[in-house]
């Protein structure tokens, strides 16, 4: 239970949550914006007549304490596993298994979504609309930008699929089937040799008086997958794969997005993971600059490596 603020001493009160002691147990803690709110108090306007508030000087504050609402977003563990996520009535247990509050009681019961029944739109909705109430309810402080010709955010179109036939996605001749452990595993996958510790690194001698590097200590198999190194390069590695685009109609200037990839099952859930693969230059004048993320799926091989399978390729212009 939160004590009483002492206003003398802290005007401002801070606390590592619940869910970011996880995030920093799993060296996952990433600190990236800092939001204020006023959601302990309340404005009363004053008895002046000028517009001005009471002063709330004489109440008394509670300390910050950890709330459900604390968690905005799905999150997973290091097996990409769902972690319990508290909204609405539809809530996520563990290993995504979702679950629903019995509608009419009194007491704070719930249910298991039986396992024969198939995850709806309904239910993603409901689950969505908890996150996003879990966000509101933060009450965080917000500037209007006076220059922006909306605060909304629609896309446009707000529902499509893929085609999925005996040619697409993949053509006549193309691998349409695999073992995970002929896949290549995570050290060896295209996606991530951008990334440093993935990169093709083998041990040399240090360099001597002279020479530009040192002389490697022997003959090391490059077994890591070649890197993709422009824009065009990677397009060209997706012809003939169908192109759906979504169109932000409403946006703010800076485009602060959240991108959640999830699957639904059999009375589950399950978030895809991502790879940033980066930024790319281009020659758009329009969109100088293209945003790279791989979405799909983590599996663990007979050899007990990670393999990553890819499902879609976002592209953000």
């Amino acid at each position: 239970m939160a004590g009483i603020l002492d206003q003398k001493q802290r005007i401002l009160d801070t606390i590592i949550t619940k869910e970011g002691r996880r995030q920093i147990a799993d060296g996952e803690l990433r600190i990236r914006y800092v939001t204020f709110t006023d959601r302990h108090t309340f404005y009363t306007e004053s008895d002046r007549g000028d517009g001005s508030v009471e002063s709330a000087d004489g109440r008394l504050f509670f300390e910050a304490t950890n709330r459900p609402q604390d968690q905005i977003i799905f999150e997973t563990d290091n097996d990409t596993k769902m972690l319990p996520f508290a909204g609405n009535d539809i809530k996520i247990g563990y290993n995504g298994k979702l679950y629903k509050d019995i509608v009419g009681s009194s007491t704070p019961n719930e249910e298991l979504i039986p396992a024969e029944i198939s995850v709806t739109a309904e239910l993603i909705d409901e689950l969505l609309e908890g996150s996003a109430q879990n966000f509101r309810d933060q009450k965080i402080i917000g500037t209007l930008d006076r220059l922006s010709e909306t605060s909304s955010f629609t896309i446009t179109p707000n529902y499509t699929q893929f085609a999925i036939t005996n040619s697409t996605p993949f053509t006549p001749g193309e691998i349409t089937e695999a073992s995970i452990t002929k896949v290549e595993s995570l050290h060896e996958d295209k996606r991530l040799q951008h990334l440093p510790f993935y990169k093709y690194l083998p041990p040399i001698n240090q360099e001597k008086p002279g020479q530009d590097e040192g002389e490697p200590l022997g003959v090391y198999a490059k077994l890591n997958q070649p890197e993709v190194m422009t824009i065009n390069e990677l397009e060209m590695q997706l012809v003939n794969r169908e192109v759906i685009e979504l169109e932000f109609s409403e946006t703010s200037q800076h485009n602060n997005i959240i991108m959640q990839f999830l699957e639904t099952g059999i009375g589950e859930i399950e978030k895809l993971s991502m790879i940033d693969f980066g930024e790319f230059p281009s020659d758009d004048p329009y969109s100088p600059g293209k945003r790279v993320f791989f979405v799909g799926k983590i599996f663990t091989d007979d050899d007990g490596m990670s393999t990553y399978v890819n499902i879609f390729t976002v592209i953000l212009e």
